[in-house]
């Protein structure tokens, strides 16, 4: 299920018509997601002349996994089963709701879809770990780690606002980040919209951005 496309170079009129071609027969909208550099800026000019418009912009942040002690956590659980699947789902969608001024991104919609397949598809060669923070017998939290070519790329985090401010979100996210350093990572990182509450939040965790990338959305 393709959400948007990954562009790392210029593109020409006819390579954009092919794109938007594929997006048509998808019934989607066509949008386009790339490093915000100058090297792109070529990109930019075109997308906006074919009616395109920025509609968000992510911080891509890194954690150097330097100085950090072993956590041991029992009330988080690794997600192995179809069941436990279906609770962190449906936790996860409850930590995602408009209106929230922690979580900007609002409902999930097919995203949870996405989470499934994912899961479905790659957690039995590592790739793909779910985890889920309990609050006694009570799911309250959730998060993700994907492990792929040496790095680990934490998502999927969100916890009940019921539970805001209790410490799950920074148990389960270093957590993650220990899990990755044992997976033999090299980088461990994040994505989060740029100026937002995670941000700020991830900078007191250690986390520091590299690089931002655009998303943009042909009206």
């Amino acid at each position: 299920m393709l959400n948007h496309a990954l562009i790392r170079r210029n593109l020409e009129n006819t390579e954009l018509d092919a794109i938007e071609k594929f997006f048509k027969s998808e019934k989607k909208k066509p949008i386009l997601y790339f490093e915000n550099k100058l090297e792109l800026k070529k990109l930019k000019k075109l997308l906006i002349g074919r009616g395109y418009k920025e509609h968000w912009e992510e911080s891509w942040m890194f954690h150097t996994g330097e100085g950090m002690e072993e956590l041991k956590a029992p009330n988080i659980r690794k997600v192995r089963t179809d069941n436990e699947l279906n609770t962190f789902l449906t936790t996860f969608n409850n930590c995602y709701r408009k209106g929230d001024p922690q979580n900007p991104y609002g409902e999930l919609g097919d995203h949870l879809n996405i989470a499934r397949e994912s899961w479905e598809r790659h957690h039995e060669n590592g790739k793909v770990e779910y985890f889920i923070a309990f609050q006694g017998s009570k799911p309250v939290a959730v998060t993700a780690l994907t492990n792929f070519s040496g790095m680990g790329y934490i998502s999927h985090g969100g916890s009940l606002l019921e539970v805001r401010g209790k410490g799950f979100g920074k148990l389960l996210n270093f957590y993650c980040l220990h899990k990755s350093l044992r997976n033999g990572n090299k980088l461990h990182f994040l994505v989060t919209l740029k100026g937002q509450y995670v941000q700020k939040f991830c900078n007191r965790l250690g986390y520091t951005t590299k690089l931002t990338a655009v998303g943009f959305v042909k009206e």
